[in-house]
């Protein structure tokens, strides 16, 4: 579906078109084993100024559109097993900022102080007002949406009302796919344990207890789970983790 102005979408739709994808989804083995994750996420979005939220709406953004969702595993089995992110919880731990810093070599304190400085700096008034809000919705967000939130005001201050619908869009279908990026190397988290689960760690809880058998292979022939290189060509473009728009 084309980008409809006045249609736009900062908050979770009730049908999010992803049931197409799920039937097929090589994870889909288990119930309730997979869930569509908002790459960048409502909580950050339904937060923002009402004038953002109006420009949002009328540039026909959704954040529900299938570029900025990700199909992942909720099963820790399953994400241990297949070594891909795993998604649960509200993702507000603030541990996950703490890992996200440590991963990239940044500080998200930092980032946000010098998106409010710059507010305070800018001399046209109306913009003054759009960049300091937008900084201020940084505060009352925690974990995995307070980073979101970041890179959305950043995103948001090359973005007006003269900005056609077209480059709105593209622009934050463009950081949903850098934020995913960051979400496939393990520097993003959903969730602290989330760690865990990269190629080069222990996996899930059964797999990291001293002496262990598991080594992180949960499914056998006798299960009805898919080939892991199935999985990595469904869900993987490369080493980033595929969108749902690209997996249609």
């Amino acid at each position: 579906m084309g980008i409809v102005k006045n249609e736009g979408r900062y908050i979770r739709s009730k049908s999010l078109r992803d049931s197409a994808v799920k039937r097929k989804h090589p994870l889909n083995f288990m119930s309730k084993s997979i869930a569509s994750h908002h790459i960048i996420s409502c909580e950050a979005t339904r937060r923002l100024s009402s004038y953002r939220r109006k420009q949002i709406t009328y540039k026909g953004y959704d954040v529900n559109h299938p570029w900025n969702l990700v199909i992942l595993p909720m099963e820790d089995r399953i994400a241990c097993h297949y070594k891909m992110p795993l998604h649960k919880s509200g993702h507000k731990d603030e541990k996950l900022i703490t890992h996200y810093e440590e991963s990239l070599g940044l500080s998200i304190t930092n980032l946000t102080a010098q998106l409010k400085t710059e507010a305070e700096e800018e001399t046209n008034l109306r913009k003054k007002k759009f960049y300091t809000e937008d900084a201020e919705v940084i505060d009352i967000l925690n974990g995995y949406h307070k980073i979101v939130a970041v890179k959305l005001a950043r995103i948001l201050k090359g973005l007006t009302c003269k900005s056609d619908p077209e480059t709105f869009t593209e622009t934050l279908d463009d950081l949903s796919i850098d934020i995913v990026g960051e979400i496939s190397r393990n520097e993003l988290l959903l969730l602290q344990r989330g760690k865990f689960f990269a190629k080069n760690k222990k996996g899930c809880d059964d797999c990291r207890v001293p002496d262990s058998k598991t080594n992180r292979k949960h499914f056998g022939p006798s299960d009805n789970a898919p080939k892991k290189s199935v999985v990595v060509t469904f869900c993987y473009n490369g080493s980033r983790l595929k969108t749902i728009k690209e997996q249609k």
